[in-house]
């Protein structure tokens, strides 16, 4: 009998520790204990952990996510963004046509290069707009919004405050829209970028875009921030809130043929 208790009291404790561990409870989008977000700044994580994202009543519903607190991306995403840059990036393939000064237009080289944008306001230059699901990240994440810009309110807490102690973030983690120093995102992975990127018949550089792996990790058919981030730690990996284990580089391995 005690044998059998035991070991019933040894599953429930083993359950309640994987249960508990796979939610975003203590990781680093835990803000209950923030003061900014309702919390008691002591320690005691007494406030309410999705708030700062998702409310149950009034949310802003003309937004394209599950309750939204926040303000309105569009509105709080306002910086100038810098585009990722690179010679083996095909996604932001292009170049200037016409005369520079005059009518000059970035123009993207093939349908698979939907990276950046001709600036009608600068002539001749490609310019970055963050979209999707991205956009719901950077209204914290794009050095700009404050973090407590939810419950109907523009906040005051700035993302770069972290001398007063008000916020977990680094400077590095609270700016993501410097595209020189991150992965790129809010492109479409399609095949014919997948053609572009190849280094020879013999040597691709991604595996195909309707591979099921690399499906399962696109956002309407786009890497985005949450093709490699998990904000809720579903998957309870071990640093950067990722979608899964990324040992060996696995997760980078799922569309790069590393």
């Amino acid at each position: 009998m005690k044998t059998k208790q035991l070991i019933l009291t040894l599953t429930l404790t083993l359950f309640t520790v994987f249960a508990f561990s796979q939610s975003m409870v203590g990781t680093a989008h835990d803000f209950s204990d923030e003061t900014w977000a309702g919390g008691d700044g002591d320690d005691s994580f007494t406030g309410r952990t999705c708030v700062v994202c998702h409310i149950a009543h009034n949310s802003a519903a003309s937004i394209d996510a599950p309750l939204w607190n926040r303000a309105d991306p569009a509105t709080v995403v306002q910086s100038t963004y810098t585009p990722y840059a690179s010679t083996t990036f095909n996604a932001a393939d292009g170049s200037i046509v016409g005369d520079v000064g005059v009518d000059a237009v970035w123009t993207p080289t093939g349908a698979y290069a939907d990276y950046l944008y001709d600036d009608l306001s600068n002539d001749g230059i490609g310019i970055w707009t963050p979209d999707g699901t991205s956009v719901l990240c950077l209204s914290c994440h794009d050095g700009v919004g404050n973090l407590d810009a939810f419950g109907g309110t523009n906040g005051g807490v700035d993302a770069y405050a972290i001398a007063t102690g008000t916020t977990k973030m680094t400077r590095a983690e609270a700016l993501r829209n410097n595209g020189t120093g991150e992965h790129p995102y809010s492109f479409t992975y399609s095949a014919a970028l997948v053609t572009a990127d190849q280094g020879g018949a013999s040597n691709p550089g991604l595996y195909d875009f309707d591979d099921v792996d690399v499906a399962a990790l696109l956002s309407v058919g786009k890497v985005q921030c949450t093709s490699c981030h998990d904000v809720h730690n579903s998957e309870d990996t071990p640093y950067g809130l990722l979608v899964m284990s990324n040992a060996q580089s696995a997760l980078c391995r799922t569309c790069h043929t590393k």
